[in-house]
């Protein structure tokens, strides 16, 4: 702004200029039927106020990240991840009994492993459920590098072996079931049931979502072991943690970053 704030203000101008534009807007209002009928000439005044031009396509011309990366951060301890997409996997998109495998894995070999016998704060494995998304294992206030993503690949045999019971899973997917079934407020799950329209989702999603929790079973987790070792062998790494320790595991690493000169001091 101090050293060229013609181009800062002309670029703020553009994002007035866009957003000034009722061309395909949506306005969404939960409520009853008093306050609907309130809120609707509301609405139209406000795109009415609003001009109309049309829509270009965006071209958006983003760098490829690198399969692994490190950022050199101010810090004494990293965060590590490792993730991997849903198509990759082969899997159209997110399914239930993915979250029912991720708690087991983060209970039996991550919380027992990278916790309590390598001082990770907080490490799990998690999916996101999407049709974009894909699955990953973080750590967070990790005091390592090496230790964490050796255990990683060492999930899928450890699963393999582990020869979990029915009973076992069970209890898992109560638990994935039970967040799954939380109640919603009756203007979020209104907000809820719009989004779904605009984004083309079926009204019943968590439902469907659910029946797929109660079908997890010890074959199912053998997938996983599967969807893990391709996570091992084609999942994409990234820390960002210290100087000293990310530089102790420069060969793991394609790419580097230093953005704020961290590694320098």
């Amino acid at each position: 702004m101090q050293d060229d704030p013609g181009t800062v203000t002309a670029k703020l101008k553009g994002i007035r200029d866009a957003l000034n534009n009722r061309t395909n807007a949506v306005a969404v209002f939960a409520g009853n039927e008093d306050s609907i009928s309130l809120n609707r000439p509301v609405a139209d005044r406000f795109f009415a106020s609003l001009g109309a031009h049309d829509i270009e396509r965006a071209e958006y011309d983003f760098t490829v990240p690198e399969k692994s990366e490190a950022l050199i951060i101010d810090s004494s301890i990293q965060y590590n991840q490792k993730n991997i997409s849903y198509i990759t996997l082969g899997f159209d998109g997110y399914e239930g009994w993915m979250t029912v495998a991720a708690y087991i894995v983060t209970d039996f070999y991550l919380k027992p492993l990278l916790r309590d016998r390598y001082g990770v704060y907080d490490p799990y494995c998690a999916n996101e459920n999407t049709s974009d998304g894909g699955i990953y294992i973080c750590t967070y206030e990790d005091p390592n590098i090496a230790e964490t993503f050796d255990l990683i690949s060492e999930l899928p045999e450890m699963l393999r072996k582990e020869e979990i019971d029915q009973e076992t899973i069970d209890n898992y997917i109560l638990s994935a079931y039970a967040y799954f079934a939380k109640p919603k407020g009756v203007l979020a799950g209104a907000i809820d049931a719009a989004d779904a329209v605009l984004t083309g989702q079926p009204q019943d999603q968590t439902l469907i979502w659910m029946r797929q929790i109660k079908q997890c079973t010890p074959e199912k987790l053998m997938k996983w072991a599967e969807m893990l070792q391709t996570l091992s062998e084609e999942g994409t790494v990234f820390t960002a943690g210290s100087a000293a320790a990310i530089k102790a595991e420069a060969d793991r690493y394609s790419m580097i970053l230093d953005t704020f000169g961290t590694g320098d001091r």
